[in-house]
């Protein structure tokens, strides 16, 4: 692996598996058991119209780090983008495949499945055991919340709520996500991740006050 630490201290847990034409940019942490696909790239320049890459003086951004939490895996051709905010996070146990592309400020809960190709915009919020499908887009800012499902080569433009099932450009919602039994998914409505949520709504807060002074 390559490892670059111009912008901060790449922290990499003994356990991780980090193939060798992976490159890792500091500020960044990786957890436990953790595994990190060939050609995979943690931590690059946020994709932001300040930051090209180094961030410009008259600008609130920075490179805030990523966080790759225990037994995380992501694999091939994917990449993490540092956090201009705040950390970019994938949850423990998450699994991101090939290609996929997270975002500057995404944060990814636990045991998220992603499948091939799919692309979130900059500060979406994924909320644990969510499951999006082959191609999906999100929007900058949007919220997928617990349990939900987003069908394949969905685009998603707005709030997704938790345990709903998703699908179309744009995504809709056409019913209750379900185990492979057609049962409901055993999810606790009063477990939504109100750590999230609340750094979303933060967020859009401290984003506004920056734009137009409320």
């Amino acid at each position: 692996m390559n490892v670059d630490e111009t912008w901060g201290e790449a922290i990499i847990d003994k356990s991780a598996v980090i193939e060798k034409t992976a490159v890792i940019y500091g500020p960044c942490t990786i957890g436990p058991n953790a595994y990190i696909g060939n050609f995979v790239v943690i931590g690059s320049p946020a994709q932001h119209a300040a930051y090209a890459p180094a961030p410009v003086a008259t600008m609130d951004v920075a490179a805030r780090g990523v966080r790759i939490k225990s037994g995380a895996v992501i694999r091939e051709h994917s990449q993490v983008q540092q956090g201009i905010e705040r950390e970019t996070l994938v949850g423990e146990y998450t699994h991101l495949m090939a290609m996929t592309h997270v975002a500057h400020d995404t944060l990814i809960g636990d045991r998220v499945t992603v499948a091939v190709n799919a692309v979130f915009g900059g500060h979406t919020i994924i909320m644990s055991d969510a499951n999006i499908g082959f191609s999906v887009v999100t929007h900058p800012w949007v919220v997928i919340g617990n349990g939900a499902m987003v069908g394949q080569s969905s685009c998603v433009i707005r709030e997704v709520p938790p345990e709903a099932k998703v699908a179309g450009v744009p995504a809709k919602i056409i019913g209750h996500n379900t185990g492979p039994n057609g049962e409901k998914k055993d999810y606790d409505p009063e477990a939504v991740d109100e750590y999230h949520m609340s750094v979303y709504l933060q967020r859009v807060l401290e984003s506004n006050k920056r734009r137009y002074g409320t």
